[in-house]
């Protein structure tokens, strides 16, 4: 995937906007397609990895809560804040070999390779009481923020793909979501 440059000296006329906001969507949406590729990908050789030795591993599923209201609510800006904030906080909590990725939107995929199904949710719910305590500031107004959680693991789920694990996984999450939020489903 390269990388694509669109820049003028001069305003774009009048009716050119449109075509802008196309090229926009179009560029998103490739960007969103090799980014779903990317962690397939790399789900998919931890995965050959975890099944060829016989070890654990664990995938979560972090989803912002309420993102959308963040958004409308204090701006694309602020949004996008909150989605620093929470990926740089992940990050400094992970194990070394342990893989962060933005899964899409507000909601991003963390790979654990070694882990059981009673390490994802320890790590679940340590990364939840993380975010509970960021403050986003937006101008002169701030919020806190809270997520969702899913986790499957392998051995201890028959699943016999990385498709079968993200979509156990993605399935806890929306039972979190739909639980109330802000806690981390294993099971």
């Amino acid at each position: 995937l390269g990388v694509v440059v669109l820049a003028s000296a001069t305003p774009f006329p009048e009716g050119t906007r449109t075509r802008l906001e196309i090229f926009r969507s179009a560029l998103s949406l490739a960007l969103r397609n090799a980014i779903a590729h990317d962690h397939l990908q790399r789900l998919s050789e931890e995965f050959s990895r975890a099944v060829r030795a016989d070890t654990p591993l664990a995938v979560l599923m972090l989803d912002i809560d309420h993102f959308k209201s963040i958004n409308d609510t204090y701006g694309h800006l602020a949004g996008d804040r909150a989605l620093v904030k929470v990926a740089r906080l992940v990050r400094s909590l992970l194990r070394e070999g342990d893989v962060l990725l933005r899964y899409g939107g507000e909601e991003f995929m963390i790979i654990l390779p070694g882990a059981s199904c009673h390490d994802a949710k320890l790590m679940g719910q340590r990364l939840r009481h993380a975010v509970e305590d960021i403050t986003v500031s937006h101008g002169e107004q701030s919020f806190h923020l809270t997520v969702s959680i899913g986790a499957a693991s392998y051995p201890e789920m028959n699943v016999s793909n990385q498709e079968e694990f993200v979509h156990l996984a993605d399935e806890r999450l929306y039972r979190a979501k739909q639980s109330g939020r802000n806690c981390v489903v294993t099971q």
